[in-house]
Formats: structure tokens, C-alpha cells, sequence
């Protein structure tokens, strides 16, 4: 296992736990419980996403090869859906949604943004040496 595999690993997984933190709140918010429920349903996709950032670091970590390009860019991918939902929080708390977790989807951008660029450099790193090893 190389440095890169751990800081995707690592990088990952710290941004599952802001996800899911922020699932679980959405989850028990009182004021996002009242018709329409949408509390349940960004708690839902929260975790959804949560899990998917940690099944990404665990996948990347076993897979070689080209397998291993693929899966660090489908990790990229999902870190930067998870940055674009931060980011549309706070679009959504500046339009008059009440209860929205400033501090979590900060922190869900930094963490999203950190684990984007580690799973780009890891992607083209591991790109160029599949490339060199044909």
C-alpha cells in the first residue's frame, strides 16, 4: 500500500464523517420535520453519500491497474457532487431555508475539496504509471 492509497483512504473517510454528521442533524432537526419533510430527505442523501466516499477509499485501496484509475475518478467524481451540495446549502440557507448546519457544510467543503485533489493527483499519478508499465 503506497502514501497516496492511505491519504485517499484517510482523506475519504474524514469527509464520510462531516457527511454523515451532517445526515445524522438533518435527520433529528426539529425545524426541518415539519411538512414537507425535508430534513428526512437530506438526512437520507447525506448518508447515502457518506457511505459512498467510504466505500470509494476501501475499493481505490484494493483495486491496481486501470481498475484503480477508474474508481479514483469515480472518487473525484462523488467528492465533487459532495462539494456542489455544500456549496447549494448555502445557496439554500441564503434563500430562507431555516436550519441549515453552516459549520458542517463548511467543513463539507473543505473535507470534499481536500479528498477531490488527493483523488486527482492519486488518479494521475496511478494513470502515469499504468501508462509506463504498457
Amino acid at each position: 500500500m503506497t502514501y497516496g492509497t492511505r491519504f485517499v483512504l484517510a482523506a475519504s473517510l474524514v469527509a464520510a464523517a462531516v457527511c454523515a454528521a451532517t445526515g445524522v442533524y438533518y435527520l433529528v432537526a426539529p425545524e426541518l420535520s415539519k411538512p414537507p419533510p425535508v430534513g428526512i430527505w437530506l438526512g437520507t442523501l447525506a448518508l447515502l453519500g457518506a457511505s459512498a466516499l467510504v466505500a470509494g477509499g476501501f475499493v481505490q485501496q484494493r483495486a491496481a491497474g486501470l481498475v484503480r484509475v477508474i474508481v479514483l475518478a469515480a472518487v473525484a467524481v462523488v467528492a465533487a457532487a459532495y462539494v456542489a451540495a455544500n456549496a447549494l446549502a448555502f445557496v439554500a440557507a441564503g434563500g430562507g431555508l431555516s436550519g441549515v448546519p453552516r459549520p458542517l457544510h463548511a467543513a463539507g467543503l473543505a473535507a470534499g475539496w481536500g479528498l477531490f485533489l488527493v483523488a486527482l493527483a492519486e488518479g494521475s499519478l496511478a494513470a502515469i504509471h499504468e501508462r509506463r508499465a504498457d
